[in-house]
């Protein structure tokens, strides 16, 4: 893991590269403690750094930028590619020579071979840019599901590239100016939805895409989507299957020279984790785990009994309201984009820090791909509901006669919108809609913003990987929400989230459910073996007997924080600091009742929390 950035000067721009990216390198210290490197071409048109977290090859043999043998192709890498060294073998066999065991020499060696079309081969999560100093061209590319994080600028005189936005910032050569759509896209989902983020002309590079800069020009190109297309196969071999891949997954995600842990909540997900690990990992397995004073909230009664069960050194970790709101700046100060989530990962994060833990194995993914949210019900109610007579009616008389909640709003909004299926899932995901975006944002700032669309948006991807003509009403839901929940929540969210806060404490966290083979074997399956015994019921069968009697028969709880007591207990000053950071952006009167409705019960803390996040990260920046 690790903190990638460059420029690439166009044209006749004349500019020392030095300074600039040494801000943009120190940036990301957090992101690699324990390295860095720097190179500048000879020609002082293209500079690279980089802050290296040892996972692989701890030596000096791992540094980076990284040449090939002649110096003609440089490399940076964040991430891992599991399968580097059948890559490596590959290459080897075509004559390239290695001077390291690092997965960051083998994608140089690959792209020097294949170009663009190296990236089908890899399997991992991971960002990387190649400079090709005799094209002068660079190339960079993001895993399939936007594990590890890229991001870019563009203007008539440079391009340029960092794992983190605030990298760019730093940089001193972009103009830090809100983003307007990126703004209404961050309340409409309460996380930046891609390719936005909250600074103009900041661009995220997509999940699956790469991108190429040559003689001045940018073009992205997208190199894999997931297909949902049905094979034939038996529920007894899906079982197996699936057995097998997930156990595939998780050995490769084992690949380290440095200790690696389980983030252990006790649920399904990070139980079946441990249980795989216990096959493949001689040595003791560490577990983590955060509790909390408030017994609804709390898991950690069943994550002892999954350490118990495998002989795990686990560590359990108790959070209460002093520590979180001491650590609150520290925890907005982790956000690379303002975020409402991320605060369990945080500390669990530190605490793999504290125990000696650098690398820790993650359950993320797993509802996505088995169904494991409510929205993979919600959905279809809703759409039911769509086809009521007079619902829409219904719903705004309802409204009307009572007092309005987040849900009758989500309600009338839904039954308001032409792409059931999105609005349906935007419905059920979503922060604030767009009439609500409205009476938050400050009338003149906002007069000149184009509105954000958030179920277009979700629109938009959808049509990624479904033709027109697929089914939007039957059992084939449960696929597009599948889609939904790993390419919006899942990508936009969770997996930002696990990176930036995990890197705030220099952690790499993995997720093995996040794996293309895996993800694309689960698509390829009837929905019925999906959903027969109900949430996960596949990956419960297909684990069989290692997962405790006691885990598959709780209620699933997810790892939440106990963020609505908490606000209405400690909430008052973080209203009073979003009303005096709001002016200029967002209005007054609109923060002020989202607070009120919030103590009055009758929308979710998301709201509040929301604009509370999105108030100190503009503090932070001057924006």
């Amino acid at each position: 893991m690790c903190g990638i950035a460059g420029i690439l000067l166009k044209g006749t721009t004349a500019l020392d590269l030095r300074a600039p990216l040494l801000k943009m390198q120190e940036a990301m210290a957090h992101r690699g403690p324990d390295d860095t490197g720097l190179y500048v071409n000879p020609d002082g048109k293209l500079g690279l750094v980089n802050r290296r977290l040892s996972i692989i090859d701890l030596s000096p043999a791992g540094h980076q930028p990284m040449p090939n043998e002649d110096g003609a192709f440089w490399v940076v890498h964040n991430g891992e590619v599991y399968n580097f060294l059948r890559l490596r073998d590959r290459l080897q066999q075509k004559g390239h020579t290695f001077r390291s065991r690092s997965d960051t020499e083998v994608i140089v060696h690959a792209y020097e071979e294949e170009g663009p079309q190296c990236v089908a081969g890899m399997r991992g999560m991971f960002a990387f840019a190649v400079w090709n100093e005799r094209a002068k061209s660079l190339f960079l590319a993001r895993d399939r599901f936007g594990i590890k994080p890229l991001y870019y600028y563009e203007d008539g005189n440079i391009f340029a590239f960092a794992s983190e936005v605030r990298a760019l910032l730093l940089s001193g050569l972009i103009e830090p100016i809100v983003d307007r759509v990126g703004l209404q896209g961050f309340l409409a989902f309460g996380s930046l939805p891609s390719p936005y983020t909250l600074i103009h002309g900041v661009r995220a590079l997509e999940p699956g895409q790469y991108l190429e800069v040559e003689q001045g020009k940018v073009q992205a190109r997208s190199y894999w989507s997931l297909s949902f297309q049905e094979g034939l196969i038996t529920e007894a071999d899906s079982v197996d299957r699936v057995s097998a891949c997930l156990e595939e997954s998780v050995k490769a995600h084992l690949v380290s020279d440095v200790p690696v842990g389980v983030f252990l909540s006790g649920g399904i997900d990070s139980t079946a984790l441990v249980a795989l690990m216990r096959r493949h990992h001689n040595g003791p397995i560490r577990t983590l785990n955060i509790s909390f004073a408030e017994s609804e909230y709390d898991e950690a009664h069943y994550a002892r009994l999954v350490a118990q069960k495998f002989g795990t050194e686990h560590t359990e970790h108790r959070v209460g309201v002093a520590e979180v709101l001491g650590q609150m700046d520290s925890i907005v100060g982790a956000m690379d984009q303002p975020t409402i989530d991320g605060i369990n990962t945080y500390f669990v994060s530190r605490l793999s820090k504290e125990t000696g833990t650098v690398v820790a194995l993650s359950g993320l993914g797993s509802d996505e791909l088995f169904y494991g949210y409510r929205t993979f019900s919600n959905v279809p109610r809703l759409l039911a509901l769509r086809r009521v007579p007079g619902a829409s009616a219904l719903a705004g008389g309802v409204s009307r006669l009572l007092t309005e909640t987040e849900k009758t709003r989500r309600l009338r909004y839904f039954l308001g919108q032409r792409q059931p299926l999105e609005a349906a899932y935007f419905s059920s995901r979503g922060v604030f809609s767009p009439p609500e975006i409205e009476t938050l944002l400050d009338k003149e700032w906002a007069s000149s913003a184009e509105p954000f669309q958030p179920v277009e948006h979700l629109q938009n991807l959808t049509a990624c990987s479904f033709d027109g003509g697929s089914e939007r009403n039957g059992r084939e839901v449960a696929n597009y929400v599948s889609w939904l929940e790993l390419r919006a929540y899942m990508h936009n969210q969770l997996l930002k989230d696990t990176d930036v806060m995990s890197m705030a404490h220099s952690i790499e966290v993995r997720v093995p459910f996040v794996d293309h083979e895996l993800a694309e074997l689960v698509a390829s399956l009837p929905i019925k073996f999906k959903t027969d015994g109900g949430p996960k019921g596949l990956l419960i069968r297909a684990m069989g007997p290692d997962l405790p009697r006691e885990v598959v028969s709780r209620r699933k709880q997810g790892f939440a924080f106990p963020m609505a007591p908490w606000l209405r207990q400690e909430g008052a000053g973080y209203r009073k600091e979003a009303l005096s950071l709001a002016q200029g952006v967002l209005d007054r009167d609109g923060v002020d009742s989202v607070w009120d409705s919030f103590l009055k019960g009758r929308v979710s803390w998301v709201r509040p929390w929301a604009l509370y996040v999105l108030a100190k990260w503009m503090e932070r920046w001057g924006l």
